[in-house]
């Protein structure tokens, strides 16, 4: 049917649709002009991570705050993993969640202020305080469903209707006013006569006519329940996607995979910048390793050693000065007893097989209990690393099986009380809940909606009945 017999058959004259009258670009679509806090959320790609980041340094939040925070965060709903006092991947989704839910900017990184706001809102879902916690999580959960939490004036309206005194309810009821007040009569009716047909025609006339109208983004969102098709015109584009994800991992190897993907994008050059810094980093603590290794050694050849290694370093001028320091103190007889080359090697490599090998033959050198010590920091640090490894593991995995088996390699490990604690927590959980643990886990990763989610699932149940539901959604979000 032609959109002339669209509006015919509808009821709608022609006069109505009035394109003189739309609105001017940036009034509401995507939520350009509208200033009320949890309308519309700063996207994270125009918030400045670096600055978000020395905002939230500049509170100097001890672990005990980061705690409450945390625990905050868990009485609202969201998922910031245990509340350790680490703010990791986890805590910072969490946290960036929450900020989009109130109409912050999202950064993942706190301000002063929202810390305040964030306290008061968890004071607010506790038993005497406003909404029980479980209300008040089901209140902001409905917000964000409903595309209230993107501007959707419709997801408002509905909003308002299941919580006429929810935690939104303010912004939502200006909201809506302010739309009211500004949008044009002729748009107005025209689109309540859209509504009355109901129709992926008569919304997309709508939207030709009105394409940054006032009821734009409700009905793209109406397009997309009749006819899942229909593009999302707020897909945000892959290179921002990909920015988002290298300031989450925030490590160089991330950094220069965003550059060698989109070397051109309009974020390359605070990925240089921070890429820049973490080299920096990264050669500052080699650089000192190296001098202290050269002091350790107190030879010509290991000052020379660090610069050739680091020509432009902080210590070079030492460096040089011990140099000649030694060079007039040389002995005439330069041989070194074969103990003193080989403890020169150790050092070098400073590995925990290079020190085992020089103790094994030469235990009782004047160098062994150097070698010893060196030894246990290193057993020390591997077996740290391993036991912060298994840890990120349960916690990613955040399961029965996932923390017992933490618990399993590390009895007496560094995480072993909050080890202890989330398993308390999920075998309570798994008790009150009766449903098949596949059906949880399935839930739950349908409630994620991420590709690691979902693959996640398949892993650990390739043989529940989900699995083909599963493998959709893999499938389509690889494409």
């Amino acid at each position: 049917m032609h959109y002339t017999g669209l509006i015919l058959a509808a009821g709608l004259s022609l006069t109505a649709v009035n394109t003189a009258n739309a609105a001017p670009v940036g009034t509401s679509f995507g939520g350009a002009g509208f200033d009320k806090v949890g309308l519309h959320p700063i996207p994270a790609q125009y918030v400045n991570p670096y600055e978000a980041r020395r905002q939230e340094d500049a509170l100097r939040l001890s672990r005990n705050d980061r705690r409450t925070i945390q625990g905050n965060l868990q009485s609202l709903g969201f998922n910031p993993g245990p509340a350790d006092g680490l703010f990791g991947a986890r805590t910072r989704d969490a946290i960036a969640s929450w900020q989009r839910g109130s109409g912050n900017p999202v950064s993942g990184y706190l301000t002063r202020q929202q810390v305040f706001d964030l306290d008061d809102a968890a004071l607010r879902a506790q038993p005497g305080g406003g909404q029980s916690s479980s209300n008040l999580v089901a209140d902001l959960h409905f917000w964000t469903e409903t595309g209230a939490a993107d501007g959707n004036i419709e997801g408002m309206r509905r909003y308002l209707q299941r919580y006429p005194n929810g935690y939104h309810a303010d912004v939502a009821r200006n909201q809506i006013r302010a739309q009211n007040t500004q949008v044009s009569s002729d748009e107005r009716r025209f689109w309540r006569q859209v509504r009355d047909v109901d129709t992926p025609h008569a919304y997309r006339l709508y939207l030709e006519e009105y394409p940054r109208g006032h009821y734009a983004n409700n009905a793209y969102a109406r397009l997309r329940e009749i006819d899942p098709q229909t593009p999302n015109p707020n897909a945000r584009p892959a290179h921002i996607v990909a920015w988002n994800e290298a300031r989450q991992r925030d490590t160089i190897a991330g950094y220069e995979e965003y550059l060698r993907n989109f070397p051109n994008s309009q974020h390359a050059r605070d990925a240089r910048v921070r890429l820049k810094e973490l080299r920096n980093d990264t050669v500052t603590s080699h650089e000192m390793r190296a001098w202290r290794r050269a002091q350790t050694d107190d030879t010509i050849a290991a000052y020379r050693d660090y610069i050739d290694r680091f020509p432009e370093g902080y210590f070079v001028r030492h460096a040089q000065k011990r140099i000649k320091e030694l060079k007039r103190n040389k002995p005439r007889n330069d041989a070194q007893p074969a103990d003193q080359v080989a403890w020169k090697e150790a050092r070098r490599i400073d590995t925990i097989s290079g020190y085992t090998l020089f103790l094994r033959d030469y235990p009782n050198s004047r160098r062994a209990p150097d070698a010893r010590k060196r030894l246990e920091e290193l057993r020390g640090d591997a077996i740290a690393r391993k036991d912060m490894k298994a840890w990120r593991r349960a916690q990613e995995e955040d399961s029965i099986s996932g923390y017992a088996a933490y618990l399993d390699g590390f009895p007496n490990g560094r995480f072993e009380r909050d080890a202890r604690r989330r398993l308390r927590e999920l075998r309570n959980t798994s008790q009150s809940d009766a449903r098949p643990a596949d059906q949880r886990a399935w839930e739950a990763a349908h409630k994620t909606g991420t590709l690691e989610a979902y693959k996640r699932f398949l892993r650990d149940y390739p043989h529940s009945s989900y699995v083909p539901l599963a493998k959709n959604n893999v499938r389509r979000l690889s494409k």
